[in-house]
């Protein structure tokens, strides 16, 4: 006999989950919302009502100070490179399901977010990484930051192998011309603007077709991390 989820919207003592449980809650069972609201605005009030209940507050894509986004899925091996506005923008055109996740020892949910589906992100680019050397060391088992740190470490990896998948347009390589800067070394100068790169390890997206958007948090544990 299967065995019957239940809401932690309804029952907050259901979490913490075990792997299985918080795999398929994640995945398979976003929940819906209760009642048929067409537009982002016309969700706020569940969504803050879900919040509120909880304890949670507003933190997550449409409060962070970054400039583009960059999700590691250790699933495909892959980053999903996007505009950290065109994220938000996207959540609030289409309206997607809202799901909650859960901290190991803490009961009760501790982030509030959007399973946002890959293609409805204007912006964002696919990189395959499948050569870096420590996917083998990525664990759902493993502490958060720890998860974090490594989806930092293969981000770093990327842009020293080749920045153009993770700037984009805003890198360009400029030939010199002038014969003297040539004699003094200098051939191709890289310019790119200053930008802010927000890492999130999201362990499975690859597989799903959704990004895992956090929207609201608890955070009892105090984990400063970069993992949603």
């Amino acid at each position: 006999m299967a065995k019957k989820r239940i809401n932690p919207l309804d029952d907050p003592n259901s979490l913490p989950w075990s792997e299985d449980d918080k795999r398929s809650m994640y995945h398979e069972h976003a929940f819906h919302r209760p009642t048929a609201r067409k537009t982002w605005e016309e969700d706020r009030d569940q969504v803050h009502l879900a919040m509120t209940n909880h304890g949670l507050f507003y933190s997550g894509i449409q409060t962070e100070k970054s400039d583009i986004r960059i999700h590691v899925s250790m699933s495909t091996k892959e980053l999903y490179i996007f505009d950290t506005e065109d994220g938000v923008k996207t959540i609030k055109r289409i309206n997607p399901k809202w799901t909650v996740n859960g901290q190991n020892g803490v009961v009760g949910m501790t982030a509030l977010g959007y399973l946002v589906p890959f293609k409805e992100i204007s912006s964002l680019r696919t990189v395959s990484f499948p050569e870096w050397p420590k996917w083998s060391e990525f664990e759902e088992s493993l502490p958060t930051p720890i998860k974090g740190l490594l989806a930092e470490q293969c981000v770093n990896a990327q842009i020293e192998k080749n920045p153009r998948p993770i700037y984009g347009d805003r890198l360009t390589l400029e030939q010199v011309r002038d014969r003297k800067t040539q004699i003094k070394g200098t051939d191709i100068i890289i310019r790119c603007c200053n930008l802010t790169i927000s890492v999130k390890c999201d362990a499975a997206s690859g597989k799903t077709g959704n990004l895992f958007l956090q929207w609201a948090e608890r955070n009892p544990l105090k984990l400063h991390t970069h993992e949603e």
